[in-house]
Order: C-alpha cells, then structure tokens, then sequence
C-alpha cells in the first residue's frame, strides 16, 4: 500500500481529515498534543468543540478539549486508540462492515507488545478520542443504516487504512515493540489524529443529517397539508382500478409525434389544447404523453379529472396538486413553495385566482432559472369537473398567464370547452388546438386496425373479420375498446363466436350524431344480455335496476351497498353485474362499481336508442330515495358506534376511524349523505312525503350524529334547504306547512350544529381551520340560510363571503369607506357600517358574488352596531351608536319605524 497520498472523500472542509501522512504528520502530532481533552473537575474547555446540531447536555454531546499537555507517549496513544475502538464496537452492530474494521483495527493495536509504563497524562487523552467514541457509539447504535451508510464507508476507509498501515508499521519493526521508541510513537499519534479527525467529520455530517431530516419533514408536513389528489396522477394506483392505459404499441403515432415535437420546441406555444368528442383516445394520448415526458425528464406534473371519483372531478384541487407534484421532484421550487405556504398555509383552499398566484407562478417565477428546460404539466379530461364556472376561471388563467410561466401546459378535454374563445384574453404566444375527431378517418382507422389485431389476437379473428370490427368501430376508440372488451369478456359458457356474429350482423353504422355509433355499440351489447332466454324475469329485472342505480348514483357505490339498495344479497347482485363487465367497472379490491366512460350514462340517460333501458331519472331518483329513507330508518341508533363517553374529542378515542366504518355501512353512509339530492330529483308524491315526516321526527338527530362522526356535518344544513325546497313543491296543505316550519327549526340547530368551532378547553386549540383574508379586525358573521357560505364585515371596510366548509374566500366587496360593523342573511345580504349606513347586497350563490342592489339607506345619526332581517326577509332592523332602533324595508329603503332608547 502507498501512504504518498491516501484521500478520505468526507464531506466539509478539506482540513478536516489529512490528504498525506508526510505532509501532515507534524500538524496532526501538534495538534493532538495541543487539544487532547480532561475530566479534571472544574476546568473549562479551552477550545471550540465540534459543530453539532447535538444537545451538549444529551448523551451524544460533543467531547470539550481540555488543557494542553507537551508530549504523550506511544504506550499512552496505543491505550487511547485501543479503548476508543472498544467503545465504537458497542454501537456498530447496525453496521457490519464498521464493524468488522473496528475488530481489525483493535486486534492490531493488541499485536503491539506493551511493555513500557503509562504516561502520567493516559487519562487526559482517554477523555478525549474515547468521549468522541462514545458519541459516535451512540449515534451509530440509533440510526437507520441506510441514512448513514455513505458517511459510515468513509470512516471506514479510513479505519481500514489505519489498519494496514499498524500492521505493516509493526512487521517492518520485526520484533521490535512501535511503542518504545519515539518514530513508533510518533507513528501512533499520526494514526491518532487521522482517526480523531475522521470522527469529528462523521459527527459533523451526522450533525448535519439531522438537521436536514428535520427540515424535510417540516416541508413535508407543509406539502401534505395542501391535501393533494394522488389519485389524478396519471400512473396512480387508483390508474391500475379504473384500467387507464395508454396507447397501444405503433397506434396515435402522428399524433404523439405532433404534441412531443410542440414539448421540446422552445419557442413553441404555452399552451396545447387536445380536443375531441367522446371516446376519441384522448385519456390514453395524455397518458403515453407523460410516459414519454416522464422518461425524458421533462413531466412536471399531471392532473386525469375522473367523474366517478369526488376527489379527481373537484377543480379546485387541480392547481394544489400540480404544486404538490412540482415540489416532489424540483428542490428549489419545493423550498420556495414551503416559504410561502409557511406564511400562509391555507392558500390551498382559496379560490382557483389565489392558487395560481401562490402555488404556481410566483414559485415558479422565483426558481425558473434552476429548473430544468422544457417542463410540461399534462391536465387531462377537464368536461370532467363538476364546476364548470372555476374551470372556465382556471383555462381563463391559463390563457392569460402561461406566457410567463417557465412550463408549457397540454389540455384535453371535449370540444365543448373550445379554448378558441379562450385565446384573444391571452397577451402572450397563442396556444395550438388539435381536434382528434378532424384527423384523417384512414389514419384513426389504422389504429384501431392495429389495435384490434393486438387485443383480439386470441380469437385469431381473421383480417376480414378485424377489418368489418374496424369499419363499425369508425374513428371512435372507445368503441374499439368496448367492443374488445365485449367480445373477450364472456361470462363462463357464452359463445364468442355468437357475440361477434351479433356484432357483425348488427345495425350498420351510419353518420349521424356524433355519438351514434358508440350508442349502437352499447344497444347491441344490452340487447344481446335482455334476449337471453336462460334469465329469469326476475334477473332480467335486477340488472336492470343495477345499470339503473349506478348511473343515477350521486358517486361510485360499492357491491355491498348496491344490494342493500335493491334489497338484494351479495350472490344475486354479483350475478347481476357478470354480464355487465363490457360497460361497468367493478374494482378488485375496493368493489366499487362504476361505468367505464361517461358516454355509457349518456346513452342510458338520454340516447333514444336505448329504448326501454332508458333510465327515467325522476322515478328511478325516487326508487333511491325511497332506500335511502328505508336505510337510515333500520340502521339509524342512538351511539350508533357504542362510544364509551360523548365528552372525548374524536381524536382522543382510540381506533375511533375504524370503530365508525365498522359501525356505519357503506349503504347507510351513502343514504346519510344523498338522500335529499334523490329527493329533490325525485317528483311530489305522497310516499316519500311520509318517508321525510317519519325521518324528520325520529331519525334526524340519528342522522346528524352519523354526519359528524363521519366528518360530514357541515352536509347537514344544505340538506335540509334542499328538502324544503322539494317539500314546498308538493301540493299545499297543513301536513306540508307544518313540515315546511319543522324543516326550518331543524335547519337552525344544524346550522348551529355544525357551523360553530368547537374549541379544546384543556389546550385551547380550535378543530375547525381558520379562515384568512380580512387585514384588520373581523366586526361581524352571519352564515347563509343553507349554511353553505359564511359573511364576514371587517373593519378594513369589506365584506367577504366564504365557503363555509373549505375556507374559500368566494367574493369580496368594498363595503364603505368607512368599517363595516354588521352583516346579516336572509337569503340577501345586509351591512351595517360606521358611516351611518345600511346597505343590501343582492348575492348570487354559489358563485358568492355581492352587488348592491340598492341605494344605501340613511338615516341614523352615528355609526351602526347591528343589523337583522324580519324572518319574511321583507324588513332589515338597524341599531346605532344614537341610540335609536330604526326598521327599514329592504325594497324601498324607506324607514318605516324609529325609536331611540335610553341607555
């Protein structure tokens, strides 16, 4: 081995270990007699000890250097070095390798003969090396070998060295003991300090690991908190259940070639707009897009919108999830992004404007030098979202603002939401639009061509056969895909060959509307299950109810909660749904039923080829109303989770999560959540009006307790709002107005019930999340009459309408140009301010949008203090700073009351 130079590749300052035993022997030799370490009572250290992120009163604190000493001799270093190595050994055992070097190095020391006398100063260094030892023991016997494993293959290079280098040290002397001379034990000193030195780097880099764990997990904290949708990546888990794929090998090929070339040219568009009709492939194009962005470096983020799934259908977690993934894979923008969300961390729950301004371009703005070039955020599927209105906000964000962002941005969605209308707002370079359904129909039949030949292959269909499938199947690849589906997913004993002669033999294909032909794909299929003369009308009918049920579903229900809304077992409803696997998805793991692609609903719902599968949505919502009500009347209790005491916080009671799943069914859960939504859906009729009477005087406090234990109270208000509105559809009678009064005293407690903050009285921390905006003193609130939003006067002069349930500021408006003192609701808003004002404010919800709708009203003499409105809503009462009560009407703005009161 060569000792000219022998590098130890830590981490720091190149001091802190030696590069050269020759060219730092007398350093190292100066300066381990210069700083070898006491435990003398009472004398301070003299010298700075190691940096560590390390409690100098814990365990692991660094060793203090004590007074200097002139020379030490080799019997006393080998007695150092053999008893730090000794420590180590008992906090190794994580650590094989160390370990095994650590047992090398000691039985080197113990070769060495140890005749001569201790130097009077052995405990001096025994506290020094060996404190450092002990540190380093314990920190080593406490950590995960995977976090330490590249500081600990230094050190032991270093200690393996040492090793070679005593032994070899030793032989050359032939007999002759190293440390009875004063080359041997200068030799031991160099060896001292290289090993000294190495510890100190290993803690200093332990130091620092340490506090970069705790950082990670602060930001990790902060990401987490922006509650984003892992479900919308486009290779989720959630991807693998509902069988997104993307496209099939030597199929889109022009088109993926066209939006990959638009990705890497830097001077091309912001913006690329996909569009095309149902079923046309896009999901599966955005899908081998980011595949080939993800391979290339260059995928920022993306985002697949999903109906069926409340989570990736909710556009106002789009932009938070973008952030989220940006942060996940580029460091500087995760820093940036955590600093902001340090000083506000509830911007993920504003409005979609704020998002953008926050979460993605002013981080994006503050790094866009340190990312890499090309980054492209892929939204699919965005007819998805339910809220059209913030869709249309975000695109109109996107149009306005990717010019300045340092990523492009690709877009799918139908033709519906053209971006066309979209591009005179922008200022900066205009975005391409691709209309699928204008390719060329011989280049689109090619695909499904190859795509067929491939998933049909073992059918070994013959090419006249995959050509006749092609020629039905046109330019829509949902068709393909269903059709392949169809033909290869036969129940046990169905005839495939029967299938593809129903197929084949079947109503040509014609131009039409534009969704016609995969409308007759979907007829042939159900025609084929309702002429089989093997079920029963009884199975018939069931199926019939299940396609039904799961396309009027307010969202995905699962196999179990399916039955007990047909009132069915587990085996009838599984052999309902076995004919059914060509056009509904039922998951493996979670059961969940659900349709492949919106165009299956649509063709239940409103194809008239359908025929007398087409679902009536107003009886078949009062058939599921009718269960929801049935439901909760045989599984609503009192504790339906049998809590030991009501005075513990949710989070206090141990395994609470699983005890309220276990309590409450699927079945129940979804009745708890959705029957007013069937309700409203469903037409007047006497049977649900007595169903709703029986849930409204038994089962209503049942149900909100199944609301809250569920995280769903805050549902409760808007459900009531939502059932009075139906009830007063009904015919007028007694019955109905006694009803309608019930529903109103009920909706208050559940406005109450659910809308105040709870607070921890042993620690004073509230449940509820706060809600950010005002830059001054919050004077007033009022919530909606539904419960839904909550107003806010402030004295910064504005009123501001929230989201009752997220934190969203929705709008906000200048009220005066003085504070505003008082807000009230009903169903129009009024504010009361310092200027001596009253003003009405028309509110249009839920885009949440104030105007005044009249002049103010004047009057008073002073600063207002209160307002309230008549339960009519006709008349507005004002108190003020003069004293005086004054009633005005909300039309006109006339007073027609005054009177002043002492005080």
């Amino acid at each position: 081995m060569s000792f000219k130079k022998r590098r130890f590749g830590f981490i720091g300052d190149s001091s802190s270990g030696p590069t050269g035993r020759n060219k730092r022997s007398k350093n190292n030799t100066d300066d381990m007699n210069r700083t070898v370490a006491t435990n003398e009572p009472g004398l301070r250290s003299t010298s700075t000890s190691p940096a560590s992120s390390i409690s100098a009163n814990s365990r692991t604190s660094a060793p203090s250097h004590g007074k200097p000493i002139s020379k030490v001799s080799g019997q006393t270093i080998l007695s150092t070095l053999k008893g730090s190595m000794n420590i180590l050994l008992k906090g190794c055992g994580l650590f094989t390798p160390l370990e095994s070097v650590v047992r090398d190095i000691v039985n080197a020391l113990e070769a060495i003969e140890c005749t001569s006398e201790q130097d009077q100063d052995i405990y001096q260094l025994l506290s020094g090396l060996p404190q450092w030892a002990i540190v380093l023991s314990a920190y080593l016997s406490e950590s995960q070998p995977g976090r330490m494993s590249k500081w600990v293959d230094n050190i032991i290079n270093v200690l393996r060295e040492e090793v070679d280098y005593i032994t070899t040290r030793q032989q050359n002397w032939r007999g002759r003991n190293l440390t009875n001379s004063e080359e041997g034990a200068e030799a031991l000193r160099q060896c001292y300090c290289r090993i000294e030195s190495s510890f100190r780097q290993l803690q200093t880099d332990a130091s620092l690991s340490t506090w970069k764990i705790a950082d990670d997990h602060l930001k990790d904290s902060r990401l987490h908190d922006m509650h984003p949708v892992h479900d919308a990546r486009y290779d989720s888990s959630f991807s693998d259940k509902i069988e997104r794929r993307g496209c099939f090998s030597n199929t889109r090929v022009t088109v993926l070639e066209t939006i990959l070339q638009w990705a890497k040219d830097p001077s091309g568009a912001k913006l690329h707009w996909l569009s095309g009709m149902a079923g046309t492939g896009k999901t599966a194009i955005a899908y081998s897009i980011c595949q080939e962005l993800e391979q290339n470096g260059r995928l920022g983020a993306s985002y697949f919108c999903f109906r069926a799934s409340p989570d990736c259908q909710d556009v106002g977690r789009i932009l938070p999830t973008i952030a989220h993934q940006l942060a996940r894979k580029f460091y500087p923008f995760r820093s940036t992004l955590c600093r902001i969300l340090g000083e506000d961390p509830s911007i993920s729950q504003r409005n979609v404007s704020t998002q953008f301004e926050h979460l993605i371009k002013s981080p994006l703005l503050e790094v866009k030098n340190l990312l890499p070039d090309g980054l492209v955020v892929v939204i699919d599927g965005l007819d998805e979202c339910v809220d059209s209105r913030t869709t249309k906000n975000l695109l109109e964000l996107l149009a306005e603002q990717a010019g300045l962002l340092p990523l492009r941005f690709l877009l799918t969605s139908r033709p519906e939401l053209s971006i066309s209308a979209l591009i005179p707002t922008s200022h900066h370079q205009t975005a391409l639009v691709l209309h699928l359904h204008d390719i060329r129909a011989e280049t689109v039949e090619a695909d499904i061509r190859t795509y067929l030949s491939v998933a049909l292959a073992k059918l070994n269909l013959s090419g006249e056969q995959i050509q006749k499938l092609t020629e039905r199947a046109g330019v829509l690849f949902i068709y393909a895909v269903t059709l392949a589906r169809y033909l290869t997913g036969g129940s046990p004993g169905s005839s495939t060959s029967s299938r593809l002669s129903t197929v084949l033999t079947g109503e040509s294909r014609s131009a039409g509307k534009q969704n016609r032909d995969v409308d007759l794909l979907y007829k042939t299929i159900l025609d084929q299950i309702f002429e089989d003369e093997t079920l029963e009308e009884s199975e018939l009918e069931l199926i019939r109810n299940v396609l039904w049920t799961v396309v009027c579903a307010r969202e995905p229900v699962t196999k179990t909660a399916l039955a007990a809304l047909l009132e069915a077992d587990d085996e009838k409803i599984a052999a309902a749904l076995q004919p059914l696997q060509s056009v509904l998805h039922i998951s493996e793991s979670s059961h969940v039923v659900s349709t492949f692609h919106t165009s299956f609903p649509e063709f239940l719902l409103q194809s008239a080829l359908a025929g007398p599968l087409r679902c009536d949505q107003m009886a078949q919502n009062r058939y599921l109303a009718t269960k929801c009500f049935i439901s909760m009347k045989k599984q609503l209790r009192f504790n339906i989770c049998g809590l030991l005491s009501s005075q513990k916080f949710d989070d206090d009671v141990q395994n609470f999560s699983r005890q309220t799943k276990n309590a409450i069914s699927p079945q129940l859960y979804y009745a708890c959540r959705h029957w007013a939504e069937h309700l409203q859906s469903s037409p007047p009729c006497r049977e649900l009006l007595l169903y709703l009477n029986e849930f409204l005087r038994a089962q209503l406090l049942f149900w909100l307790e199944v609301l809250n234990l569920r995280k769903s109270a805050r549902k409760g208000p808007g459900a009531l709002i939502t059932a009075l509105k139906w009830l007063q559809s009904n015919e007028a009678s007694p019955e109905v107005s006694e009803m309608c009064q019930f529903i109103r005293d009920a909706h208050t407690f559940t406005i109450t019930f659910a809308a105040n903050p709870v607070w921890d009285t042993y620690y004073g921390t509230r449940v509820n999340g706060q809600f950010k905006g005002h830059d001054k003193l919050v004077s007033s609130l009022a919530f909606s009459p539904d419960g839904a939003h909550l107003i806010s006067s402030s004295r910064d002069c504005t009123i501001r309408i929230w989201n009752a349930e997220t934190g969203v500021a929705l709008h906000f408006s200048k009220d005066s140009t003085q504070s505003a003192n008082s807000v009230a609701f009903s169903p129009e808003l009024a504010s009361g301010s310092y200027d001596c004002t009253i003003r009405i404010w028309a509110t249009h919800i839920p885009d949440g949008r104030g105007t005044i709708s009249a002049n103010p009203f004047k009057g008073h003499k002073a600063g207002i203090l209160s307002v309230t409105f008549s339960p009519d809503g006709g008349r507005v009462a004002s108190g003020s700073v003069d004293r005086t009560i004054r009633i005005w009407s909300t039309s006109t703005g006339i007073s027609l009351a005054s009177g002043k009161f002492p005080v």
